[in-house]
């Protein structure tokens, strides 16, 4: 598998795990670290690009802070289950 593989599938497993809520690149990056993964703040954002072309995810702005967050789709749930992803 590779990193960006790997990456993706650290982020959709995050998103499958908190939703509904949306996550920022920088709290799965936080999470990513307690779960001994080194990846990185820009990594994780342009595979959340890639998930969110993808139809797994989807970009949401948070109205208080405007930041770019990413919430699961009900596609990515399904291929989750499936262990697709």
């Amino acid at each position: 598998m590779t990193r960006n593989q790997e990456i993706r599938k650290e982020v959709i497993l995050q998103l499958y795990a908190v939703r509904p809520l949306p996550l920022s690149p920088f709290a799965i990056e936080r999470r990513a670290r307690r779960a001994q993964f080194d990846f990185t703040e820009k990594e994780i954002r342009a595979e959340c690009e890639f998930l969110r072309g993808q139809g797994l995810a989807l970009a949401v702005e948070d109205p208080a802070s405007g930041e770019t967050k990413y919430v699961v789709t009900s596609r990515g749930v399904l291929e989750q289950e499936k262990g697709a992803v």
